[in-house]
C-alpha cells in the first residue's frame, strides 16, 4: 500500500484485517512517503509483527509499490491505495482457492469506482487482457489484479520514468501468452475515483497526453485504441446505471 498523509489508509487496513482468512497468511507492507507523526502513528498501531511499514522519501505511487514488492515474503501480492478498500469479507478466500487450483501468474477482477462519498458510480469489469482488448483501447486496472512477484521480476516491475501510467505499460509490455491469467467474475475492491492520475481535468489531460506518447513511440499498433477508451467508460458508466438503478 502506498501512502502519503491519507487518513484513509485506516479504512483499507482494517478490509484487510478483518478479511475471513487466516491473518497469518497475510503480510501487509506500507511505504509511506514521510507521512505526518499522527498518520503513521495510528498506521502502526493496525499493524500487526508480521507487517512491514516502510517509511522514506520516495519519487511516487509506482516508485513505492516497486519497493513494496521488492521487500515482500511472499509470491502473490495485491498492490492496493490509500484511498481505496476491499468490500468483500472472503476477498482472500476466494484468492487462495484460485491459486491452489491453477497457480496463476495473475488472477483480475472487477473494481467498483466510488465518489469520496462512497457511491459506487461505474462497474470496471475484468477484461481479458489480450490483443483485442488493448486494440480497441481498453484499460486494465491493476488494483484490480493480483501477479506474482516472479512475473514482476520477470518484466522488470513498473516503469517509475512512465510516473502514473506505469501500469499502462506494464500491461502493454507483459507477453500475454506466455502467462496464465484468471479473470474472477466477482467486484471485491472499492477504488475511490480522483486518484494521482485523476486529481483534476489538467491532471487527466496530461496523463492522456503521456499515455498517447507512450502509444505512439513503444506500442504504435494501438493508436487507434486511444481514441475510442473514453468510449468504453461512459459505456460502463451508462449500462451500470441501466442495470442497478432500474
Amino acid at each position: 500500500i502506498p501512502s502519503f498523509n491519507d487518513h484513509r489508509i485506516l479504512r483499507t487496513l482494517d478490509s484487510i484485517i478483518t478479511q475471513d482468512y487466516k491473518s497469518d497468511k497475510i503480510e501487509i507492507i506500507v511505504v509511506d512517503n514521510n507521512s505526518k507523526k499522527k498518520i503513521l502513528d495510528a498506521i502502526k498501531k493496525k499493524l500487526r509483527k508480521t507487517d512491514q511499514i516502510i517509511v522514506e522519501r520516495d519519487k511516487g505511487i509506482f516508485f513505492a509499490i516497486n519497493k513494496g514488492i521488492n521487500k515482500s515474503s511472499n509470491n502473490y501480492i495485491y498492490t492496493i491505495g490509500s484511498d481505496d478498500y476491499i468490500n468483500n469479507k472472503i476477498f482472500f478466500k476466494k484468492l487462495s482457492s484460485q491459486i491452489i487450483k491453477s497457480k496463476p501468474d495473475i488472477i483480475f477482477f472487477g473494481v467498483n469506482y466510488i465518489t469520496k462519498k462512497n457511491y459506487v458510480f461505474r462497474k470496471w469489469p475484468p477484461y481479458k487482457l489480450n490483443f483485442f482488448n488493448k486494440f480497441i483501447g481498453r484499460q486494465f486496472a491493476h488494483f484490480g489484479m493480483v501477479c506474482t512477484k516472479d512475473l514482476y521480476k520477470k518484466y522488470n516491475f513498473f516503469d517509475t520514468s512512465f510516473k502514473p501510467n506505469a501500469d499502462f505499460d506494464f500491461f502493454y509490455r507483459i507477453d500475454t501468452k506466455k502467462i496464465n491469467i484468471k479473470y474472477l467474475k466477482f467486484f471485491p475492491v472499492n477504488m475511490t475515483f480522483g486518484g494521482d492520475s485523476a486529481k483534476d481535468i489538467k491532471t487527466l489531460i496530461l496523463v492522456n497526453l503521456k499515455i498517447l506518447l507512450i502509444i505512439i513511440t513503444k506500442y504504435p499498433i494501438y493508436f487507434f485504441g486511444f481514441f475510442i477508451k473514453p468510449i468504453h467508460k461512459i459505456l460502463e458508466v451508462t449500462i451500470f446505471r441501466l442495470i442497478y438503478k432500474n
